[in-house]
């Protein structure tokens, strides 16, 4: 009994020796309540200057951390003095429509308009936020969200900020001075530009009557919203900011180079020859203020088409643009097919823009006498994949290990895997051996916005739900 009771002693004091030891360690590492955080510590989820809510103001004490690397970078653009603008500097696309009523229509329907708050690109910067140092976005928001990298509402928070909701907007693109390159290498003097001889541009308050004092002396406007630079093959340049794009030495959008290359370039048909086509005889905006005044020159209406069939607000437009632009044609000798595919009409590379994410490719079908299946080529599959063989018009990019970029995921680009597009004015032929109890032939030619694995891995949706636009069509007997 008594050796019971000196182990039991013994159990007891030990764990009262453990619990004393652990509670005075807690005690040494524990700050008290009278113990204050140093002064230069970041708030909780320190986003590099910016905090929910800010509207755009840095954080106490955290300017240092976001302009070490500039106001800007990693993105090239900047602002005529260097510094950051009040939002007030970039009146809203509202006061251009209080004149021009068509010309902010075309551009309401553009991608322009939702470049900053398309679901796609706030998927793919969700990834970015998670992937990389915050400084990073502001490389994306140079093009996508220009006015928030103008006034610093850039951040993990900016599609809260006013500034994000105008994307690319009128008054910023006219309010460019000059363009030194692609990916984003512009600066913005919005200073530039007054709405009439002598008088600042018209706030979003108005100033009674001001429209008028705009008319009695027009050309000073235009001239401050369309300075010499921005005309004809020149203007072309004011594109290449933001459709020119290199990461890492990797080409990722050639748009601008390509024309450059074109026989377009050489023929003075510039970028916005082809996307602000003006209208047969149309001289005169109608809706508004501007059509009580004398016929101008040309307008263009600011249609902005391209090839994003799903997301821009004029999606069924560009369906039909792109329908113009290509060619489509099939022959058949015997158990041989031959199909050509012709860009006919783009100044750049097809499919054009986001070179990674938009798909164009044949789907072949050949049927025997009962009307069966026999051949099948660039037919999708369940999950809106196509099957191996499939002739593809599009760019693959890869990693450092050469995976393929199937997320968009650009800042991990290494090198160019895969560019398949047709170039301008290019006509490939693509052969075909069908087997010999074909008896018809049905070649489309097909287009979608994106792959599969980004709808799937990024948009969080079947691959097979993605649009897909048949821009031609051949059936041979």
């Amino acid at each position: 009994m008594g050796k019971r009771y000196k182990r039991l002693i013994l159990v007891i004091l030990g764990f009262c020796i453990f619990i004393g030891s652990s509670l005075y360690f807690l005690m040494e590492i524990l700050p008290t309540q009278n113990t204050a955080l140093p002064s230069s510590a970041p708030p909780p989820f320190y986003t590099g200057g910016l905090e929910k809510g800010s509207g755009g103001q840095a954080v106490s004490g955290a300017s240092s951390t976001y302009t070490h690397d500039g106001l800007f970078a990693p993105s090239p653009a900047s602002t005529i003095t260097g510094g950051l603008l009040t939002l007030s500097s970039y009146p809203s696309p509202a006061v251009c429509a209080r004149c021009h009523v068509g010309i902010h229509a075309n551009w309401q329907n553009s991608l322009h308009a939702v470049s900053a708050t398309d679901p796609w690109y706030l998927k793919v910067k969700e990834q970015l936020q998670f992937e990389r140092p915050q400084a990073e976005e502001r490389e994306c928001a140079g093009c996508h969200a220009p006015i928030a990298l103008m006034t610093g509402e850039v951040g993990l928070y900016s599609t809260e900020s006013a500034s994000s909701q105008q994307g690319v907007s009128c008054f910023f693109c006219h309010s460019i001075e000059r363009s030194s390159g692609g990916n984003g290498a512009y600066v913005s003097n919005p200073g530039r530009i007054q709405a009439y001889a002598g008088g600042n541009y018209l706030s979003e308050a108005g100033i009674e009557n001001a429209e008028h004092l705009v008319m009695l002396s027009p050309d000073v406007h235009k001239a401050d919203m369309l300075p010499a630079w921005m005309r004809g093959n020149s203007g072309s340049k004011l594109c290449q900011s933001c459709h020119e794009f290199v990461k890492n030495g990797v080409k990722l959008q050639s748009t601008y180079s390509e024309w450059l290359a074109s026989s377009y370039a050489k023929k003075g048909v510039s970028c916005q020859g082809c996307h602000f086509t003006p209208g047969a005889g149309e001289t005169v905006e109608s809706g508004h203020l501007v059509e009580h005044y004398p016929a101008r020159g040309q307008v263009l209406r600011h249609m902005l088409g391209g090839g994003s069939t799903v997301n821009s607000p004029r999606g069924q437009d560009n369906k039909a643009i792109l329908k113009e632009v290509v060619g489509l044609e099939a022959a058949r000798v015997g158990n041989s097919l031959t199909v050509k595919v012709s860009n006919l009409k783009a100044g750049h590379s097809l499919p054009g823009g986001v070179m990674d994410l938009r798909q164009m490719w044949l789907e072949v079908t050949a049927q025997d006498a009962g009307g069966q299946t026999v051949y099948s080529s660039g037919v999708l599959d369940a999950g809106g994949q196509q099957p191996k063989g499939t002739v593809l018009f599009h760019a693959v990019f890869g990693d450092d290990k050469g995976n393929p970029l199937l997320r968009h995921d650009i800042w991990r680009v290494a090198k160019l895997l895969e560019d398949t597009r047709l170039k301008a004015e290019e006509t490939r032929a693509v052969p075909y051996t069908l087997p010999l109890s074909t008896k018809t032939v049905r070649v489309r030619l097909l287009w979608r916005d994106a792959p599969a694995d980004f709808a799937s891995w990024v948009l969080k949706q079947n691959g097979v739900d993605l649009p897909v636009v048949e821009l031609a069509g051949v059936k041979l007997e």
